[in-house]
């Protein structure tokens, strides 16, 4: 099997006139380059989570508790390192880490992914995108918001999947049945999601919350990773999609 994974942050152009008009005006204080600004909010699982992680665990980054996440906006400020930290991605990020907390609004990085499976389907954590035999392709991207104790992300992703055909466990069944997990018989994990292409539009990472003093309020779709690993997680994860939720947690970590 080979598998072929590219990922990369999308030019204007690649998105059509649409994005490409929006991005050639861009928020105040923002630039074109690609580079993250951590007043966006940071996703469950994406690779400035990770990295943030690793900044962690070399002692660059301060200590928080890292067991349950995403972290809200109030919290992105207290794991980035200081500014002036000797650090690899320190000139990728568009805002410096002590202004992370300020107002403004801008756009959620634009996203590319391709995925090429020959044999059958594969994919880890790669949220509501389903990766079958074939090509795989999916787009994310969006808005952000923050003014005062109140922030907003609307980052939506859409993907579409060839979903070839390849050789099935014969479980005797016809229809659905035919396409059903053999092992896994009571939950969502087919073998191949049925004969045709198949597409989705996801609500992705969006979140919307309030900090009000000694609890922090929101709503949203973003996945939920409830473990201390990057890999696996012991509860919750984002090998699926998020899934629509309403949260209420201490806007600090109790000991």
């Amino acid at each position: 099997m080979n598998v072929v994974r590219i990922r990369a942050s999308l030019l204007a152009a690649a998105l059509g006139v649409g994005l490409g008009v929006s991005l050639a005006w861009p928020a105040p204080g923002a630039s074109q380059s690609s580079a993250w600004n951590p007043r966006s909010g940071l996703a469950v699982g994406s690779e400035e989570e990770r990295y943030l992680r690793v900044l962690q665990l070399a002692g660059v980054s301060p200590s928080y508790p890292w067991s349950l996440r995403g972290f809200t906006p109030g919290e992105v400020h207290r794991i980035l390192p200081r500014a002036g930290t000797g650090h690899p991605w320190s000139g990728a990020w568009r805002t410096s880490p002590d202004s992370a907390g300020a107002d403004g609004w801008g756009w959620v990085e634009p996203e590319a992914q391709a995925i090429y499976n020959s044999a059958f389907p594969f994919g880890e954590n790669d949220g509501p995108l389903w990766a079958g035999k074939g090509v795989t392709g999916a787009l994310r991207g969006g808005l952000w918001a923050r003014w005062g104790r109140g922030h907003v992300r609307v980052a939506p992703e859409a993907f579409w999947a060839q979903n070839s055909a390849f050789e099935l466990i014969d479980l005797g069944g016809t229809g659905l049945n035919a396409y059903r997990d053999p092992w896994n018989r009571v939950i969502d994990l087919p073998q191949r999601f049925g004969a045709e292409t198949y597409a989705r539009v996801d609500a992705g990472s969006t979140e919307a919350s309030v900090h009000l003093g000694p609890v922090t309020v929101g709503a949203g779709n973003a996945a939920q990773w409830w473990g201390p690993g990057s890999g696996s997680a012991l509860v919750l994860g984002n090998n699926a999609g998020g899934f629509l939720h309403a949260l209420v947690q201490t806007s600090t970590p109790l000991d």
